[in-house]
């Protein structure tokens, strides 16, 4: 087992662990080694991507931030990303998308830098639309005309990260009246997809979301939306029944689970071995069903 998952789990344990065992683990750790050695540039919209899925990556680990490679991917991707309004990874804030936006925003919450997570948070709650109908005001253009990811109904990616990034946030600075009354509206719009499916239940919401994949991109899954509605305790609501039931059914008879997709390998570094019994994936979920 890599020392990266050890430490998370020590740490989800409340493991109390000295400043040396910290660093020895983080040190040691061949993902984390992976993620700082990775090659990125800032100059064009591929090279921020590749360092925001970097860096989103590490915040899924404890104490990676302590790391000074860290911070300085972190400090890279604040000044090729922050805008008047939000972060765009490209094409100044016309180029601005809910899920990317939504991801910085995560990375901001998680390694504790408030300003600039309350920065992200704030074009989330002027902007994110939750609803079939509702009409988005934001106004770089790219949102509409590039990607077409607002028209009729929000994109359902960008309203997931989004409800993420505000769930997070709340559990790490506390609930606002404001915050929770959105990300009540976010995750009603989920339920009533019953996770996972269009509103007439004869399809699925994009053929990856039901796939088996951790750590999360710029799409979303079922462990993602099940945990985001398990950290909301809404997760024994019965329109969660067959999304928690697709899971399970993939299931190895040890118990484990074994990712089934990955994104763009050149910037993202895999956690699990694909299509093999993977560590990491089933912690997450094994946490998701506890």
């Amino acid at each position: 087992m890599d020392t990266a998952l050890i430490l998370k789990k020590k740490v989800r344990q409340g493991e109390k662990l000295s400043d040396q065992q910290i660093d020895s683990l983080l040190r040691e750790s061949q993902i984390i080694e992976s993620l700082l050695l990775a090659d990125y540039q800032i100059d064009k919209f591929t090279g921020l991507r590749k360092l925001e899925f970097l860096l989103l990556e590490l915040s899924e680990i404890p104490y990676t931030i302590r790391l000074e490679k860290t911070k300085t991917m972190l400090t890279d991707l604040i000044k090729g990303t922050k805008q008047v309004e939000g972060f765009s990874l490209s094409n100044g804030e016309n180029g601005i998308l809910a899920c990317h936006q939504a991801m910085m925003t995560l990375i901001m919450i998680r390694f504790e830098e408030k300003e600039l997570a309350e920065h992200g948070l704030n074009w989330i709650m002027r902007y994110q639309i939750t609803k079939k109908g509702e009409v988005c005001h934001w106004h770089g253009c790219d949102l509409y005309q590039r990607f077409g990811c607002v028209g009729k109904t929000p994109c359902y990616d960008g309203l997931a990260k989004s409800m993420k990034a505000l769930s997070e946030f709340q559990f790490r600075y506390g609930q606002e009246e404001r915050i929770q009354q959105k990300l009540s509206e976010g995750i009603a719009y989920i339920l009533e997809h019953e996770v996972y499916k269009t509103m007439d239940r004869s399809v699925t919401l994009g053929g990856d979301i039901t796939k088996l994949f951790y750590p999360y991109p710029y799409r979303t899954n079922l462990i993602e939306l099940l945990t985001l509605l398990k950290s909301e305790k809404v997760l024994s609501d019965i329109r969660t029944t067959d999304a928690k039931a697709i899971i399970l059914n993939k299931q190895n008879s040890d118990g484990s689970f074994n990712p089934e997709k990955t994104f763009m390998k050149t910037s993202w570094v895999v956690f699990d071995e694909m299509k093999k019994s993977g560590e990491w994936i089933s912690d997450e979920i094994e946490q998701l069903f506890i």
